[in-house]
């Protein structure tokens, strides 16, 4: 479902590269897309909805630079590949809705 255009998903990975140059809205827009990520982990698991939510940012930015495998480890996050994957798509569908690129 969460499928988009290269250019896009370009788009949102420079957002949250260039975030702290950006105007407010930008910072508003991100925040909001975050939202999308982890809905489905229960409210007491804050903690790992936040690593997830980093890990995501970063793959974004750079997914050669920081692999799956290498977030994983380093966050500590439990969910798979898959999962992992999908919950990018989704955050960069919902930056790219909010930012109207879509």
């Amino acid at each position: 479902m969460y499928d988009l255009p290269h250019g896009i998903v370009r788009a949102c990975a420079g957002v949250v590269e260039a975030l702290d140059v950006l105007p407010d809205r930008y910072k508003q827009a991100v925040a909001r897309a975050e939202e999308s990520v982890g809905q489905s982990f229960d409210n007491d698991a804050f903690a790992a909805r936040r690593a997830l939510i980093a890990a995501v940012k970063l793959s974004i930015i750079n997914q050669k630079d920081w692999p799956y495998d290498f977030l994983e480890a380093h966050y500590g996050f439990a969910v798979s590949r898959r999962t992992f994957t999908r919950e990018k798509r989704k955050f960069c569908w919902a930056l790219a809705k909010e930012l109207g690129l879509i």
